[in-house]
């Protein structure tokens, strides 16, 4: 095995290529079209979005992409304490991953001053809150039963209040 050169990076170095087909190599421009793909497609769901993405990336397949996206997230591993909880966990997930790319996407569109555009993305963070927030209640253990309630709830008045005064369609 050569030892690598100064002009590498670790995002560069052929060592970590993966015996299982895996891309493990991934380039800074390969990265930036990774980051710039989940947030152009923070809208498309997970599998969509990594199939896009990988599109745009001629030596990486969408598995390669989701793998990139989930070491990126520091979710090497998952535990798995019972396997009732696997599937509400992933759903969890899902959603708080999908409103990281909706809250990317919202700071991109203020960098560019496409505010208007923020509105939809605003409603759908919206929609994933109170369903995790639905989901949170519905499926609480014995101990967090004695917890207070959260201090803080969406105002779902004002941002009625806010889409009727732009004559733009609240989608519940």
């Amino acid at each position: 095995m050569t030892t690598p050169t100064n002009s590498t990076t670790p995002l560069e170095r052929s060592e970590l290529k993966s015996q299982t087909g895996i891309a493990l190599d991934w380039t800074r421009e390969e990265q930036a079209i990774l980051d710039d793909g989940l947030a152009t497609y923070s809208l498309h769901s997970i599998v969509s979005r990594y199939t896009r993405i990988s599109l745009d990336l001629p030596n990486k397949t969408a598995r390669d992409v989701a793998m990139r996206c989930i070491w990126n997230n520091g979710l090497r591993r998952v535990k798995v304490e019972n396997s009732n909880s696997v599937p509400q966990d992933a759903i969890t997930n899902e959603l708080l991953a999908e409103n990281e790319h909706l809250f990317f996407q919202i700071s991109a569109n203020l960098t560019s001053s496409k505010l208007v555009e923020n509105l939809s993305l605003f409603n759908k963070v919206r929609e994933n809150m109170t369903k995790l927030v639905n989901d949170s209640n519905e499926n609480v253990s014995e101990p967090m039963t004695h917890m207070p309630p959260l201090p803080e709830e969406v105002n779902d008045e004002l941002f009625e209040l806010i889409f009727s005064l732009l004559n733009l369609p609240n989608i519940p």
